[in-house]
């Protein structure tokens, strides 16, 4: 009589050793993308992340001369995918979302996709322009009145 080979345990073994090591690469990547290249457009596991750009944009709102619960913004967007912005917006009482643009210049700041020449609907000598990408893909402008800026 022959002896009976233990596949069962070397194959265990080896289904172990293949999952701990998908694990360990599993783990690699999450913290590569969460905490090193979180904000690289590139990167295509995280190409549903706010572009830098956000950051620089919300800086320069922050900077205008007016309180967020009195600066009048109004994102424009046909496709409605401005989404962070709410987000980034939320403290912004009188944000207005929709997807044509306003029927009156009544708004501090207009942000509208890159491709909209809003200077055919504000007057140029009063607007000023600020290009970001929202996210990979996702080009706007922000137009908003020069007198927002502070001076000195």
């Amino acid at each position: 009589r022959q002896p009976k080979s233990d596949y069962s345990g070397k194959t265990l073994t080896l289904l172990a050793g293949i999952l701990v090591l998908s694990l360990l690469v599993s783990l690699g990547q999450c913290i590569s993308v969460n905490y090193y290249r979180s904000m690289e457009a590139d990167e295509l596991m995280t190409h549903t992340q706010a572009s830098p750009d956000i950051r620089e944009l919300m800086t320069k709102i922050e900077g205008f001369d007016r309180a967020p619960g009195v600066l009048r913004i109004y994102v424009i967007d046909p496709n409605q995918l401005y989404w962070p912005l709410p987000w980034y917006l939320r403290d912004y009482e009188k944000a207005a979302y929709a997807s044509k643009p306003p029927a009156s210049s009544k708004y501090d700041a207009v942000i509208v996709p890159a491709s909209y020449d809003m200077y055919r609907e504000l007057p140029k000598e009063e607007y000023s322009a600020y290009n970001f990408t929202l996210r990979p893909g996702r080009e706007f402008t922000l137009y908003y009145k020069n007198k927002l800026e502070k001076t000195g």
